[in-house]
């Protein structure tokens, strides 16, 4: 049989001629290398993007928190046309290094504009660093003010607005007021009980605590 096999095969070659066989057989084997090669050299650009993209990220953060008020302009309009939920703690780091100027102005511009959800855990985060609260106020109304969904977060804001400041509790109170129902049931009991224990002392918020006390009752009702 390996004789007779042998012999099949020599004369296939005699017939159809080894020079028209071989691209038929080396043909397969090229098409894995190009597909290989393509794949790194697409592998490598996606990588040289990221490196580019990284290194722009970092150059734009670092100028949002320069000294020089023209620096921190000129990447926060950057910041306005390419930037992204990134950037906001630089841009409060601007907002706070910058009191009271066209970079505080911008700033604020800025966070009025926020659409994505990325942006929610960075502000949160930032509504809490003791650092923000000369500018928490503006902070809240960022939610609210940009449409972000900050539902699940109804007891921080519950909360801040019973120990933070006026204008802090008056912005809570719209975050509040402008969250789409339905709202868990359980945290509108615990935000009441919050309400009821801060009301039981002297307090200049009196009245934002009333009516977020009434908020939070019509939100039960409604169910």
């Amino acid at each position: 049989m390996p004789v007779s096999n042998s012999i099949k095969c020599f004369s296939f070659f005699e017939i159809v001629g080894f020079q028209q066989v071989l691209p038929l057989l080396v043909q397969p084997l090229r098409i894995r290398i190009f597909a290989a090669q393509y794949q790194q050299a697409m592998d490598l650009e996606e990588k040289s993007k990221a490196q580019k993209e990284a290194e722009k990220n970092r150059k734009l953060l670092e100028d949002l928190r320069s000294k020089d008020a023209e620096v921190v302009m000129r990447a926060l309009n950057r910041t306005e046309k390419e930037g992204d939920h990134r950037a906001i703690p630089a841009m409060i780091d601007a907002m706070l290094n910058h009191p009271e100027t066209k970079v505080d102005a911008k700033v604020r511009l800025l966070l009025t504009q926020l659409k994505t959800t990325r942006s929610i855990e960075p502000l949160i985060a930032a509504i809490n660093d003791p650092r923000t609260k000369p500018v928490r106020p503006l902070l809240v109304s960022a939610f609210w003010e940009s449409g972000l969904d900050v539902n699940e977060y109804l007891l921080l804001f519950v909360s801040l607005a019973t120990r933070d400041s006026y204008l802090t509790c008056l912005e809570c109170l719209t975050v509040i007021e402008n969250m789409a129902p339905p709202l868990p049931e359980t945290d509108l009991e615990e935000g009441l009980e919050i309400v009821k224990e801060a009301l039981e002392a002297p307090d200049e918020k009196e009245d934002l605590l009333r009516s977020l006390q009434e908020v939070l009752q019509e939100r039960v009702i409604e169910g």
